[in-house]
């Protein structure tokens, strides 16, 4: 799954501003961890279906005539609800790292 933007320069089939995201047999929590990376936020899969299914998505940064905001269209499009709740998650962080010399 990935997402699509237009491109700058040239013709676009997409509205600038549209966002896409499609993708083939893929499961929800593959779908959550897409949705992180476009809302810059934690994404959690609380949906427990484990099958995995076809996805397209059009939204827009903000409602608009040419495509809802990602909640909308999750919501239109995928028959999905993102709702804000406080979880707890792993996050992993590094302090310090240190390059091993190696011989040539």
């Amino acid at each position: 799954m990935g997402f699509s933007a237009p491109r700058d320069g040239g013709a676009s089939p997409v509205p600038s501003g549209i966002h896409r995201m499609s993708g083939s047999k893929i499961a929800l929590s593959r779908l959550a961890e897409m949705l992180s990376r476009a809302l810059d936020r934690p994404v959690l899969d609380m949906t427990e279906l484990t099958g995995r299914y076809d996805v397209q998505l059009s939204y827009s940064s903000e409602d608009s005539a040419d495509a809802p905001s990602i909640f909308g269209a999750l919501e239109q499009q995928l028959g999905l609800k993102l709702e804000p709740r406080k979880s707890p998650v792993s996050i992993l962080v590094i302090d310090h790292a240190e390059k091993l010399p190696t011989e040539n």
